[in-house]
């Protein structure tokens, strides 16, 4: 498994790397956008992110089928099949894009007007921002079947080098549109302008690392589309279960409450998904590799893979999830101000959901790379149909806190269940696996918590004062870590290779 590994450190190394520069941006900005549109205005802004995911379900999740076709195929040197696989994705994208929009054109206004409690002297704003976003994501969704010819190849240093520029220049397009006045609009072009920018890159890029890659009739094949959708199908629940986690609690607070309530919803949902995705930066080269590894027949490696993955995914997440429950007044204050109490909550109860769910993200790329996507569809069912009652239910009784509660409580229950049947699968024994990836993490996170508490007690909140606080848990928890010799032989032989001093 050592060329593979070596191809899932390189990638991932990209993956943060990528992911880290795009949040960073993200949480700079949040601010300056809150100051110059306003908190109803970046609650439709929120907003849009719901809309094009909702309309986005209409490819059926084929994109993860297209991946792993591309690596499985890549991998036996079967150059017309993922020409195939390509060329039927962009038809079948393409037209699900074109649905989507004039879908949207019908629906949005419908919405706006009748479920989403938005003021009247924002209605026009809304609908112009949240049809064009769906236009837009349709249309990047299509482009980005080019992107996973890179991933699928297991090029990911390109794909990041791609995301770092256009985040930057997005960044940059940000600013000047709303110094310059053009509110919510300005935000809708700019991100147009993104969007082609990235889908050229794209296309550039794939021809590149693949240049036996050709567009043209005669290699749409309705065969390989069917398999992409039956395949693509299994996981549609997934991408539906992600909505509900994700985003859907949004509309449950527009419709039940009022808009403003979206934006403090928001902004805990950043930093959470922030905690979220860099760890999951970690698993994210897994599935073109376990697809590898499932084409040659390697069980035994597969199983090894998700245990390493396992185990390396909680050292980085549970830091973090312990981190930013016990600081989020710090965090929250630092980074927006006084005023956002009731997102300090959210935040620490949405945190212990999406815990969970990071604890599914190694198995269910090893799932869908062993060919068991209906692992991860029936996780996303129960959570889905958990989600969908408990956030209405608790939202009526008890409030805003109500849709985070109803969130982490399913999302737990759900992660409960997949792992539970993975293990069962992959003869993993579930004590054995609790004791090899999280005792440690959580013992070390706990004590290095306990030691930064006093320090934490007398000083200021600021950002040097956390930055201070972060930098000396994590001095505390990699010393405790080592200390616990959480490392074998074959992650000592592997931190090793990838120093940049060698040792």
């Amino acid at each position: 498994m050592d060329r593979i590994s070596t191809k899932i450190i390189r990638n991932t190394f990209f993956n943060i790397l990528g992911g880290s520069w795009g949040l960073l941006i993200k949480i700079l900005l949040t601010p300056f956008i809150i100051h110059y549109i306003g908190t109803e205005r970046f609650g439709i802004w929120a907003l849009v992110l719901l809309f094009t995911g909702y309309f986005a379900l209409l490819d059926l999740s084929i994109g993860t089928s297209v991946v792993k076709y591309i690596s499985m195929h890549y991998a036996k040197k079967k150059f017309d099949s993922i020409n195939k696989v390509v060329n039927s994705a962009l038809v079948f994208y393409a037209v699900a894009g074109l649905i989507s929009w004039i879908s949207a054109i019908f629906l949005i206004k419908w919405v706006v007007e009748n479920i989403l409690h938005i003021p009247p002297s924002l209605i026009d704003e809304a609908n112009f921002v949240l049809t064009w976003g769906v236009f837009i994501f349709a249309f990047s969704n299509t482009m980005n079947v080019f992107g996973s010819v890179i991933i699928g190849l297991q090029k990911m240093d390109v794909t990041n080098k791609i995301k770092i520029v256009v985040t930057t220049l997005e960044g940059i397009g940000i600013v000047l549109f709303l110094i310059g006045g053009f509110g919510l609009t300005g935000l809708i072009l700019n991100t147009g302008i993104i969007a082609v920018i990235t889908s050229l890159a794209y296309v550039v890029a794939s021809k590149r690392v693949f240049p036996q890659l050709a567009i043209g009739r005669r290699f749409l094949d309705t065969k390989i589309l069917k398999e992409l959708l039956t395949f693509g199908a299994k996981l549609h629940f997934s991408r539906i279960g992600d909505m509900m986690h994700f985003q859907t609690d949004k509309i449950f607070i527009t419709y039940f409450l009022q808009l403003s309530f979206v934006t403090f919803y928001e902004v805990a949902n950043t930093v959470a998904f922030t905690m979220r995705m860099v760890p999951l930066a970690i698993v994210s080269a897994i599935l073109p590799a376990a697809s590898e590894i499932k084409a040659a027949g390697d069980e035994k490696s597969l199983r090894e893979l998700y245990m390493r993955s396992s185990k390396y995914l909680s050292l980085v997440s549970i830091p973090l999830l312990f981190f930013t429950f016990f600081l989020a007044p710090s965090i929250i204050e630092v980074w927006l101000g006084n005023g956002y109490e009731l997102s300090v909550i959210t935040l620490q109860v949405l945190l212990l959901g999406y815990f969970a769910n990071i604890l599914t993200s190694s198995g269910s790329q090893v799932a869908i790379g062993l060919g068991k996507p209906d692992y991860v569809m029936k996780s996303s069912i129960i959570a889905t149909l958990l989600n969908l009652v408990l956030s209405i239910l608790l939202i009526v009784k008890i409030g805003y806190f109500g849709a985070a509660l109803g969130t982490s409580i399913a999302m737990t229950i759900a992660a409960g269940y997949f792992i539970l049947t993975l293990h069962r699968t992959l003869g993993i024994a579930n004590f054995f696996f609790f004791q090899r990836v999280l005792f440690s993490p959580i013992g070390a996170s706990a004590i290095a918590l306990l030691s930064l508490y006093p320090a934490a007690h007398f000083l200021n909140t600021s950002l040097i004062s956390l930055v201070f606080e972060a930098l000396l848990f994590c001095a505390m928890y990699s010393v405790i870590i080592l200390k616990m010799n959480c490392f074998d032989a074959y992650d000592v032989e592997l931190i090793k290779d990838y120093l940049p001093i060698k040792i």
